[in-house]
């Protein structure tokens, strides 16, 4: 190898210049300025009297929804529905969002494809935070007995979320009630009824039963209704704390995602991905759609709080009542694994004076509608 001596090397090429695009700087530089004028007009304005605080933060609000926004919209949710809906095979649904006392409660209606004339109606009411898709693994097989109707309950999924008001445990049980009542007068007129909840939705479901009649009633690991909350009780002090917390100040799931924005979309795709099997939300129409579900305003959330006690959990349990219970057949199913204590359903039977069957599902949490949707199915129909 030969090697030139500094003299003997040869020129290192020059430099090309480079072109500098200076549009982005130039834009940016004018926005900031534009945003600091902005700013100092809003800071004289409010010095000076001109407008109100108020009025600012409501400026103020929008500009941060704009920037910091969640990746979901309701037009998403949309979209997500209708694409886990038209997933299940095997039936036939039929979207029908109805209105009623200014108020839309959405609603789908599943027949099986080789349905030859008509059945028993059932209506399947979900829980908290959740919406009328995430039956998608249950209809197919229960729509060869029942005609079948999923509901979005006021306040969640695409029902209409108007702002809550009231302040007690009854408040919220009558302003669910209601609307379901108004729907079910609106859309099945006099038909009886079989009626499902699951989690929250067993609570509304035990409340309008307790009101209006209805056959076979189907409690799914209904909280609100047992007056035993031990293993509500027994969580780690740090998440009990934060519970009360939140509890005091009003905070639901909702507005801590909505302010979080894009972080808290980040968290909730990673506990859908990490908890899919535990959740059994195992299809990605199921979990794009639940994730949907997570990132939705629903003021159903502060009513939820009306019913919930940071210390005792539930405010006034519906267990003393469970006698004047208006169905013919209580049916109640819990998993073995699942919050609610499966201990539950042996009080619960023991204070009603109709038929009443218990399950407890062996090594099931408390999603056993998606976990194992076919045990699910079989005790629903017994």
């Amino acid at each position: 190898m030969t090697t030139l001596r500094n003299e003997e090397r040869l020129p290192a090429p020059p430099i090309p210049m480079m072109r500098t695009n200076k549009g982005p700087r130039i834009v940016v530089f004018f926005a900031a300025f534009l945003l600091s004028l902005k700013a100092t007009v809003v800071l004289l304005a409010i010095r000076y009297g001109i407008v109100n605080t108020a009025a600012v933060a409501a400026v103020v609000y929008g500009l941060y929804r704009t920037v910091w926004k969640l990746p979901s919209s309701p037009l998403k949710l949309h979209e997500a529905e209708s694409k886990l809906l038209n997933s299940i095979e095997g039936v036939i649904y039929e979207q029908r969002p109805v209105e009623v006392n200014g108020i839309t409660i959405n609603s789908v209606r599943f027949v099986a494809k080789d349905a030859t004339g008509p059945k028993k109606v059932l209506v399947m009411l979900h829980g908290l935070g959740a919406g009328l898709g995430v039956w998608s693994k249950n209809v197919a097989e229960l729509s060869a007995t029942y005609d079948i109707w999923c509901v979005d309950l006021l306040g969640f999924g695409r029902s209409s979320s108007p702002p809550f008001t009231g302040e007690t445990q009854d408040d919220a049980l009558k302003w669910w009630t209601d609307s379901i009542h108004a729907w079910r007068l609106a859309t099945l007129k006099d038909a009886r009824i079989d009626l499902l909840g699951h989690s929250l939705g067993g609570f509304i479901a035990t409340a309008y039963a307790l009101s209006y009649e209805v056959d076979k009633l189907i409690l799914a690991a209904p909280v609100g209704v047992s007056s035993i909350t031990k293993r509500l009780q027994s969580l780690p002090l740090l998440a009990r704390m934060s519970f009360r917390m939140l509890h005091a100040l009003r905070i639901t799931r909702t507005k801590m995602t909505r302010v979080l924005g894009p972080v808290a979309a980040f968290i909730v795709k990673k506990i859908l991905d990490r908890r899919a099997t535990w959740y059994g939300f195992t299809t990605p129409e199921l979990k794009e759609y639940v994730f949907h579900l997570q990132c939705a305003d629903s003021t159903g959330e502060d009513a939820f709080l009306a019913t919930v006690c940071p210390v005792t959990g539930w405010r006034k349990p519906l267990i003393t009542q469970v006698a004047e219970l208006k169905a013919t057949q209580l049916n109640l199913i819990f998993g073995e694994r699942d919050f609610v204590d499966s201990s539950s359903g042996p009080e619960i039977a023991q204070f009603t004076t109709i038929p009443t069957k218990v399950t407890i599902l062996e090594d099931v949490g408390h999603h056993m509608y998606t976990t194992v949707p076919s045990l699910f199915n079989r005790h629903v129909l017994e």
